[in-house]
């Protein structure tokens, strides 16, 4: 009897269910933290902006009085950025100021150097009325000290470089990356650079595993190729599973003659899955051995790099304490056409302006379709898509 094959969302609730972030902190240079997940909160120390200060080159006044259009000032004094505290403004005059300068302790509000008609440099002439507070940037505005900036696992971009910067740190928590190894198996892969016999096929598998891994948030500690031998597999898992915490496995997850994953992985441990009813990806496994998790793949490239996407990213993220590991998913038109598939489909496309166009080539050996799609299209059983129907898509390496 064959085993029933179960859905996408099972699979993801088993790999969800099943991985645990290590929690393990480690505090690296602001400039070597990028890309990492924080490792606890961010509380800001310090408001922004720090002090009231002007938000455009113009002239400060201190009073409605002076603020009518056609107001002639005089003009007294000159506040630059970094400047201190200056004097206060005297009615019926203007101080110059400059874009980040500190505000005059009896600032009403400033016009904009493009509003008003100067007059050699002594005089000007508001020619729009300036409004109580305009262009006046408060204390705080952003944020105030006690606020909580960036919570624990939350991605560091450069956005949150910015505002961790902005506290004077230089050095900050992140969570370890977790370690994965990726290995290819199959008799007919050489490694690039070898002298091809006419039944080799260079591999492919491993660079492109091993990078989406690291953009995932992964540390890569191996990338080995592996021959169709269930002695040589048990023997490279053995190994891997002391110094990883996922180890991907392209390749020998089916159930042919030269498929021996399935058979060595329930040998060393305890297989969680094994068959997702998906395309493409349906050999998909996922097994525990010892304190490492094994995520086996189809070994045509295209089912690689998809399987990847669908399951290997999250279970990254999650291992790497990442805040939201799950894949980010909207409705976007599919501008191809599919009717009663059989098994739920992820079509490979690209992202334009009216919708998501599939990739001519979605065979699971395609390579160029890899270089070519941005996003992945979730397809439903048994529903027939017409051009411009909304279905759901997550982007890639944007």
């Amino acid at each position: 009897m064959k085993n029933r094959l179960i859905s996408y969302d099972e699979a993801l609730d088993i790999i969800r269910g099943a991985l645990k972030p290590s929690g393990i902190r480690l505090q690296p240079t602001l400039n070597q933290a990028g890309g990492r997940p924080l490792g606890r909160d961010i509380v800001a120390t310090i408001s922004h902006p720090r002090f009231d200060n002007s938000a455009v080159d113009g002239y400060a006044i201190s009073r409605a009085e002076d603020a009518a259009e056609g107001t002639l000032l005089r003009v007294e004094g000159s506040v630059a950025a970094g400047s201190r505290t200056p004097a206060p403004i005297a009615g019926g005059t203007a101080a110059r100021i400059f874009t980040g300068a500190p505000l005059p302790p009896n600032c009403y509000g400033i016009a904009m150097q493009e509003d008003v008609n100067e007059e050699g440099g002594l005089f000007v002439t508001l020619e729009e009325p300036i409004a109580h507070h305009q262009h006046i940037r408060r204390a705080g505005q952003d944020f105030r000290a006690g606020d909580i900036l960036a919570e624990a696992g939350t991605d560091i971009t450069p956005g949150v470089i910015a505002l961790i910067a902005s506290q004077g740190l230089l050095e900050i928590e992140v969570y370890e990356p977790p370690r994965v190894g990726v290995i290819a198996t199959g008799d007919e892969l050489v490694p690039a650079g070898r002298l091809l016999e006419p039944h080799h096929v260079v591999d492919s598998n491993t660079p492109m595993l091993a990078y989406q891994a690291e953009l995932a948030g992964a540390k890569s500690t191996r990338q080995q190729l592996v021959r169709d031998d269930p002695l040589e597999l048990t023997d490279v898992l053995e190994r891997a599973s002391h110094d990883c915490d996922l180890v991907i496995v392209s390749g020998g997850a089916s159930v042919g003659e030269h498929d021996h994953l399935s058979h060595v992985v329930s040998k060393l441990g305890k297989i969680l899955f094994h068959g997702v009813a998906m395309r493409p990806g349906k050999p998909v496994l996922f097994a525990e051995l010892r304190k490492t998790f094994v995520l086996g793949l189809p070994g045509n490239p295209a089912s690689s790099f998809v399987c990847f996407e669908l399951f290997a990213r999250e279970a990254i993220r999650r291992l790497a304490s990442y805040r939201e590991p799950e894949l980010q998913w909207r409705p976007v038109p599919f501008l191809g056409e599919v009717d009663g598939l059989k098994r739920e489909e992820f079509a490979r496309c690209k992202l334009g302006p009216h919708g998501a166009t599939p990739i001519r080539e979605q065979a699971s050996f395609g390579i160029r379709s890899l270089a070519e799609c941005d996003c992945l299209v979730r397809l439903p059983i048994g529903k027939k898509v017409s051009p411009g129907d909304l279905m759901p898509a997550t982007i890639l390496y944007r």
